[in-house]
C-alpha cells in the first residue's frame, strides 16, 4: 500500500518523517482532513515576546 506524507507548516516546518500507509489515493484526502481537524483543535502557541527588527 502507498505511504502518504502530510507535512505541516504553521510558522515552523513540521515534516512528517513516518508518513501514513493508506489503501489508495482516494483515502488520502479523508485522512488529511482528519489530521487537519486534530491540528486545528490544538491550543495556539503563545505569540513571540522577542521584538521584531524591521
Amino acid at each position: 500500500m502507498p505511504r502518504y506524507f502530510f507535512n505541516v507548516h504553521d510558522g515552523v516546518d513540521r515534516p512528517d518523517p513516518d508518513g501514513t500507509v493508506l489503501p489508495n489515493s482516494e483515502a488520502a484526502p479523508e485522512d488529511e482532513s482528519r489530521a487537519t481537524s486534530r491540528i486545528a483543535a490544538r491550543p495556539l502557541r503563545p505569540a513571540s515576546t522577542t521584538p521584531e527588527t524591521i
